[in-house]
């Protein structure tokens, strides 16, 4: 599944909507994630690839004291972040904590997941030229495991 964890598996997040309110303030990166940054930012540089942060939907784990930290990076560096956390992407892509969660509210399960490809994917099209390669053989394994993922495609449990 090249990475990919696909879980149809549904354990509702139960805590309050609001958790993007809990600790408002920046937090300075600690120095392994800033050199890791720095080392992605200089990779995609050196290739003339525009980097793009997007934070996924994380009620258990993602406070507005770290979107600032990420936002505040991106700003320094010029880098267009989306964050799926803020509530105006929550309510943009429906994400529905009821339905949406395979673990209580930190990992979207496979309902969840497809509200965010689909919007990650229509952001790239609308922003980035990219060329589709769908039907490139040198691409076909891509299209076959994509193709045999039936619980992608049908959202069996």
């Amino acid at each position: 599944m090249k990475g990919a964890n696909i879980l149809d598996t549904t354990v509702p997040y139960t805590g309050s909507l609001d958790y993007m309110s809990s600790s408002t303030a920046v937090l300075p990166l600690d120095s392994l994630s800033q050199d890791y940054l720095t080392e992605i930012l200089q990779i995609c540089k050196d290739n003339n690839i525009t980097l793009l942060m997007v934070t996924s939907p994380s009620a258990l784990n993602w406070t507005e004291g770290k979107h600032k930290t990420v936002d505040a990076w991106c700003t320094q560096h010029q880098i267009t972040y989306i964050d799926y956390n803020e509530k105006d992407e929550i309510q943009k892509i429906s994400i529905d904590w009821s339905t949406d969660t395979r673990d209580g509210g930190d990992h979207l399960n496979l309902s969840g997941s497809k509200k965010i490809t689909s919007d990650i994917g229509k952001y790239l099209s609308k922003n980035f030229s990219l060329t589709d390669h769908r039907n490139e053989e040198k691409y076909a394994e891509w299209a076959k495991t994509y193709a045999g993922s039936k619980l992608y495609h049908e959202g069996k449990k």
